[in-house]
């Protein structure tokens, strides 16, 4: 699957923020994707939403949770997160992995 493709499937995204302290804070959230920008709605008073604030560089993984183990295909997304009146993470950079778990760059657009 390409990461176009693996976006398109799946409606929840894995979020990974870090306080001003770095200290890490992983959520799961409900997204939606206009190319290469992610969106979610999600209270202020959220970990993660104070993580955003604090320090705007998240990491984000989106995979199907439903398959068996080994036939899970993902992708690994470097973003720059932003509370507009809703959220938004601008892509940077984005991965799948092939089959020896060996990174590929995988653009999304």
């Amino acid at each position: 699957m390409t990461a176009q493709e693996i976006l398109d499937a799946n409606a929840y995204m894995t979020l990974a923020t870090a306080d001003a302290d770095g200290v890490p804070w992983a959520s799961p959230v409900w997204f939606a994707r206009a190319g290469d920008e992610l969106f979610w709605i999600s209270y202020e008073h959220r970990r993660h939403s104070r993580n955003i604030a604090a320090r705007p560089q998240v990491a984000i993984v989106v995979f199907d949770s439903t398959v068996t183990p080994g036939d899970a295909k993902a992708v690994y997304i470097e973003a720059t997160a932003a509370r507009l009146q809703i959220f938004r993470a601008r892509v940077t950079a984005s991965w799948t992995l092939d089959d020896r778990d060996n990174r590929i760059a995988a653009p999304i657009r």
